[in-house]
């Protein structure tokens, strides 16, 4: 999730065209009668380690399930970042989960990873890597929460975490290098000679004979690495091997990606990525069944946790797909609030606090606010027995809409088929911004 400026340009174009095209308007509804306050759950405190007297509820919505995917209405909420670290909490503690991914990096977060199951590495200068999304006290909660449970003896099967994204593909290249140095020194040179060619300042300046050229021979590495895979297996083990070989195929994600960033910004680009993470998850789930791990809490922008969207094939969908109905999705959003964003309307980009008023009349959130409830999860499935709410759910609603870049001149709601891009949503009457711990690149 690091941006350089070379990648500034893109990285905004695909936010505007992804995370904030919604307009704004106004709904005529007849929602007087809506009985909400019957129908949803509440939730007490959205702080771990309180206890799970509300979220216990959730158990027999959840309890068949191998994906639950969280989503969030803005990166910078700090109010999202707790409750996935209190449902996280609930789903290690009471649903035998031990298995978290999310929206970043993944060669990167292995080196979370480490410090989270072997306590490799001081967790603040880990996470001033990262960029303000993830460098923050909410998410230094989170993971010293996971290497505290993983600390403890009686604790066997031990948490991890892990990413599922490849824009950032470069980053596994060192992970890749180091292992074929230790298993095939007499490769090394060819393997340093190609992978020194995937860079992004290359691939996005360099002919379409040569990006060719970089991209078939990238993908020879990993043909080369599933030839060699008992050899190399021998003098390492299995779980590396896997783990290596799985880096260098998100390389070759990042590149596939990178060929169609090259030719236009477009929605096509958001589908492969998105593809592409749900391939990541899959192979998560895939890899740790090897070890007892069947099931894994996935966090993301609501678009990726979506099963629907009009516009592009959101991760979701991938894995609705693939699991059926042992895929849950979870959209976050709330009525007002501040949250932490960069503002693309200033060209250094500063990180800066936004806030927004009441919602309006036609989004999803203007009856939840009216139960006088601080927070409240709502399963569309259980809600819909109701024959009003199941009414009231069919129409499209507006949800914020943010990425990690925003602009006070900008579109912040998108309208949304809810019950059908999600399974259950969690709201919030009032919300806070994340604190970032420090400044980062």
């Amino acid at each position: 999730m690091r941006i350089k400026k070379s990648g500034l340009a893109f990285l905004l174009s695909v936010s505007m065209l992804f995370c904030n095209g919604g307009i704004v308007y106004a709904q005529t509804n007849d929602e007087t009668k809506l009985n909400l306050k019957n129908n949803i759950t509440p939730i007490y405190n959205i702080k771990a380690e309180n206890g799970f007297e509300d979220l216990i509820k959730w158990k027999p919505i959840l309890k068949d399930k191998k994906i639950i995917a969280v989503g969030e209405a803005t990166h910078g909420t700090k109010e999202f970042s707790q409750i996935k670290h209190r449902m996280f909490e609930f789903l290690v503690e009471k649903m035998g989960y031990r298995l978290f991914a999310i929206e970043a990096d993944t060669a990167l977060m292995e080196e979370v990873n480490d410090y989270v199951l072997y306590n490799k590495g001081e967790p603040n200068e880990i996470l001033k890597k990262f960029s303000w999304m993830l460098n923050t006290q909410e998410m230094l909660d989170m993971i010293k929460w996971m290497r505290n449970y993983n600390d403890n003896p009686i604790h066997k099967q031990k948490v991890k975490f892990y990413g599922m994204d490849m824009q950032s593909g470069p980053t596994a290249i060192p992970r890749v290098i180091e292992y074929i140095k230790n298993v095939d020194n007499e490769n090394l040179e060819n393997f340093e000679r190609i992978l020194n060619n995937v860079s992004g300042k290359i691939l996005y300046t360099c002919d379409e004979s040569t990006f060719e050229n970089i991209k078939n021979q990238s993908i020879d590495l990993e043909s080369k690495m599933e030839k060699n895979k008992d050899n190399y297996v021998k003098v390492s083990s299995l779980s590396e091997y896997e783990l290596v070989k799985h880096h260098l195929s998100v390389l070759n994600q990042y590149i596939d990606i990178t060929k169609i960033a090259r030719k236009s910004i477009s929605m096509e680009y958001l589908s492969k990525r998105d593809y592409y993470m749900a391939q990541n998850v899959k192979w998560i789930l895939d890899h740790e069944n090897e070890y007892g791990n069947d099931k894994i809490m996935l966090w993301a922008q609501n678009g990726h946790v979506s099963k629907k969207e009009s516009n592009f094939i959101p991760m979701g969908e991938n894995l609705k797909n693939i699991y059926g109905d042992k895929f849950y999705s979870i959209g976050l959003d709330f009525y007002e609030g501040t949250f932490k964003a960069q503002d693309c309307n200033n060209a250094d980009m500063p990180l800066v606090d936004f806030k927004f008023d009441n919602s309006p009349e036609g989004t999803l959130v203007y009856e939840f606010a009216k139960t006088d409830l601080d927070a409240a999860f709502m399963d569309f499935k259980t809600a819909s027995k109701n024959k009003d709410i199941k009414e009231w759910l069919s129409k499209s609603k507006l949800v914020h809409n943010v990425g990690w870049g925003f602009g006070e001149d900008w579109s912040y709601m998108y309208p949304e088929d809810v019950t059908g891009n999600y399974d259950g949503f969690i709201f919030f009457k009032k919300t806070s911004p994340v604190t970032v711990l420090s400044k980062t690149s």
